[in-house]
């Protein structure tokens, strides 16, 4: 078996950071996390830009109060690299050569105003210089769906 080109520290790290970044309220939290030209996958395929959704999704729901070390299932992250990832699998998260795809389970799906994050969020990561980004989103049944 193929060893993932990034660590699960690493993978930790980077989803720790946009989960938290939910807390803060602003939108540039998220910007550090970010590949250029990050996307979110909706509906049956279809993209968005993620900053601007990600900006507009802070300001219509209260994260401010949610424990953010407890919303992902950091342990039961599921780290697949490019070249391990089936056809049909690549094509669904949008991968280029070189990505790995973060599968993370989400404990935490719902606040006080109702639903928060979806059952499973799935992270590509892409390797921009020295540092593994964020390029696409894609979430299960979550508030974008």
């Amino acid at each position: 078996m193929l060893s993932p080109p990034v660590t699960h520290d690493e993978v930790e790290v980077l989803v720790h950071a946009y989960f938290r970044a939910f807390s803060t309220g602003e939108a540039g939290a998220f910007v550090p996390l970010l590949a250029r030209g990050a996307i979110r996958v909706v509906g049956a395929g279809g993209t968005a830009d993620l900053f601007p959704s990600l900006a507009k999704r802070i300001t219509t729901a209260d994260y401010s109060h949610v424990p953010f070390e407890l919303v992902a299932a950091y342990d039961r992250a599921n780290v697949v690299p490019f070249d391990a990832a089936s056809h049909a699998t690549r094509a669904d998260a949008k991968m280029q050569a070189d990505d790995v795809l973060v599968e993370v389970p989400v404990r935490l799906q719902y606040g006080a105003q109702g639903r928060l994050f979806g059952p499973r969020v799935m992270f590509v990561l892409r390797r921009e210089g020295k540092s593994w980004l964020i390029a696409v989103v894609k979430e299960d049944e979550g508030p974008w769906t």
